[in-house]
C-alpha cells in the first residue's frame, strides 16, 4: 500500500513538473509579440492612417519597452518578465507636458489593445471609469493606473481658450494573461474607435495645399484617421493671413471634414502673392505647421490684330475715291455735294449756242 501510493505521488509530481512549463508559457505574453501586435492595434493603425511612421521595439539590454514616430523616440516603457509599467510620478504638470501627455495616453491605448489581443480578447477596451478603481488592483486584475487633473487657460488672437484633462501620473499592467482576463471580466466593454472630445480637441492636423491658381488655391486640412473607421466626423478650420506671424483669419463659412479629404477653395486671392494657411480642429488647441503658398502670376491677355487691308482692297477704294473726286466736290462750308462735270457740260453748250445766235445776228444785219 505503501509503495502504490508513494507511486501515486510520484505520477502527481511528474504531472506538475510537466504541467507548470506549459501553463507559465500560455499566460505570459512575451514582449516581442507585444512590439509586433502594437502597430496593429486599433489606435496606432488609425494614428497610421496617413503616414505609417510609428513603430515601437524592445530593447532587452535596458528592459525597455520604446515607441518611436519618423524614427523620433516619444514614450519610453520599463518592462519585466511579469509586466510593463510608465512613470511619470515625479513629472511637473505644465501647458507643454499636458499636450505631450496626450500622445503618451495614445500609446497606452495601443499598449492595452496588443495586451488585450494576446490574451485571446479581441474588440475590447477599458471605459473611461473612475481611476481610483485601478490604483490598488494590481495584484488581482493586473492594472494599476494614477492620474491627476489639469486645467490651463488663457487668451489669444481668437479670443479666450481653456484645456483641461487628466495627467498620467503611473500606469502598469501585468503580462500575466489571466489577470487580464479577470480584469476585463469585471470593467471590460467594447471598443471604441473614436477617441474621447479631450484627445481629439488636442490632435495636430495637417494641412496641403493643391490647384494653385493666380487667385485662388485649393486646401485640405487632414487627420491621421480614416472617415470609414469613424461613426462621427471631426471638423476643422482653415486660417490665411499675409505674414508668417498672422494675424490669421478664418477663411471657411462652414466646418470642413478632415476625415474624408474634402478640400476648402480661397478665391479672390492676388496673383504672384505669398499668403500663409494654418488649420486646427474646431475648438482644438494645437494648430498645424504654417503653410507656405504663392499664387501663380497672372496670363497676359494679348489683344487681337486689327484686320490687314489687302492691295486689292487699297486699289478698289483708291479708284473709288477718284470718281467721287471727278463727279462730286464737297464744299466745306455747307457740306453739299455739287455735280461740277455735268454743270460743265451745260454752260459749254450755253456759250456755243450764244456764239451761234450772235454769228446769225450780224450777218443778217450785213
Amino acid at each position: 500500500m505503501k509503495k502504490k501510493l508513494k507511486k501515486l505521488k510520484l505520477l502527481i509530481l511528474i504531472e506538475i513538473v510537466l504541467f507548470l512549463p506549459t501553463n507559465v508559457y500560455a499566460k505570459v505574453i512575451a514582449i516581442n509579440d507585444i512590439s509586433t501586435e502594437f502597430v496593429k492595434s486599433n489606435i496606432v493603425s488609425l494614428l497610421n492612417g496617413s503616414d505609417g511612421d510609428i513603430t515601437a521595439s524592445a530593447d532587452e539590454e535596458s528592459q525597455t519597452f520604446n515607441v518611436y514616430m519618423k524614427q523620433q523616440k516619444i514614450v519610453t516603457f520599463n518592462y519585466t518578465d511579469d509586466y510593463i509599467e510608465y512613470d511619470n510620478r515625479l513629472g511637473e504638470i505644465t501647458q507643454e507636458t499636458a499636450n505631450k501627455d496626450f500622445i503618451n495616453a495614445f500609446m497606452i491605448s495601443g499598449l492595452m489593445g496588443s495586451i488585450l489581443k494576446l490574451s485571446g480578447i479581441d474588440n475590447q477596451n477599458l471605459p473611461d471609469i473612475d481611476e481610483k478603481n485601478f490604483t490598488d488592483t494590481f495584484e488581482t486584475y493586473g492594472l494599476e493606473f494614477i492620474t491627476e487633473p489639469y486645467s490651463f487657460n488663457g487668451t489669444n488672437e481668437f479670443g479666450s481658450w481653456s484645456v483641461k484633462g487628466d495627467f498620467i501620473k503611473y500606469f502598469k499592467v501585468s503580462l500575466d494573461s489571466e489577470k487580464i482576463e479577470a480584469l476585463m471580466t469585471k470593467y471590460g466593454t467594447e471598443v471604441s474607435q473614436v477617441p474621447s472630445k479631450d484627445l481629439i480637441a488636442n490632435l495636430t492636423p495637417t494641412l496641403k495645399a493643391e490647384n494653385v491658381k493666380d487667385d485662388s488655391v485649393t486646401l485640405y486640412p487632414r487627420l491621421p484617421y480614416n472617415g470609414e473607421d469613424l461613426k462621427e466626423t471631426i471638423y476643422c478650420d482653415i486660417y490665411r493671413s499675409t505674414a508668417e506671424n498672422g494675424p490669421y483669419d478664418k477663411i471657411n463659412d462652414d466646418k470642413v471634414d478632415c476625415l474624408n479629404n474634402t478640400g476648402v477653395v480661397d478665391k479672390k486671392l492676388k496673383s504672384d502673392t505669398v499668403y500663409y494657411y494654418k488649420t486646427r480642429v474646431v475648438d482644438g488647441v494645437n494648430f498645424s505647421d504654417v503653410l507656405k503658398v504663392t499664387t501663380s502670376k497672372a496670363s497676359i491677355v494679348e489683344p487681337e490684330p486689327l484686320p490687314q487691308i489687302t492691295s486689292s482692297n487699297n486699289n478698289s477704294n483708291q479708284l473709288a475715291n477718284e470718281v467721287k473726286n471727278e463727279e462730286e466736290i464737297e464744299n466745306p462750308d455747307t457740306g453739299l455735294f455739287f455735280p461740277f462735270t455735268a454743270i460743265s457740260l451745260m454752260l459749254l453748250v450755253s456759250i456755243l449756242i450764244f456764239v451761234y445766235t450772235r454769228k446769225k445776228s450780224v450777218f443778217k444785219k450785213i
